[in-house]
């Protein structure tokens, strides 16, 4: 009884420390694809309005107030994420939602500030998160 015991016990003890962790890439979902350093050489570069659209497509909203234009484009990534535990798979998605807002003033791109956020779901609430999504 005791050596039944003590194999159960080595079996699980050897068992539990079957772990692994496996993190995607970010990959974009939504959204023009832009990062801050390509934002910020848009605004170094002072193009035009119609050049940001012709790279970008239409902002998502325009702010319009007294010093000028406030251009907002807003890119989506998901990076997916896997924790194993011996033969039990769960998944975890992470999202990045990164707001680019053009300043315009006279038809032409002066400055650019970023916004972000994030959140995490999970595969067993989240369809979008399911295997093989």
């Amino acid at each position: 009884m005791r050596l039944r015991l003590m194999v159960l016990f080595i079996l699980v003890l050897l068992s539990s420390g079957c772990v692994s962790y496996r993190d995607g890439p970010f990959v974009r979902i939504d959204g023009p694809a832009l990062d801050a350093e390509q934002a910020q050489d848009l605004a170094n570069r002072r193009v035009s309005v119609s050049e940001l659209t012709s790279t970008l497509g239409d902002p998502e909203h325009v702010d319009r107030n007294d010093s000028g234009e406030v251009w907002r484009y807003v890119t989506t990534s998901r990076r997916v994420g896997t924790k194993e535990r011996l033969f039990v798979e769960r998944r975890t998605c992470q999202f990045v939602r990164t707001g680019y807002l053009f300043q315009v003033v006279d038809g032409a791109v002066v400055g650019v500030d970023t916004t972000q956020s994030a959140w995490i779901t999970h595969g067993h609430s989240d369809p979008s998160c399911a295997k093989g999504t």
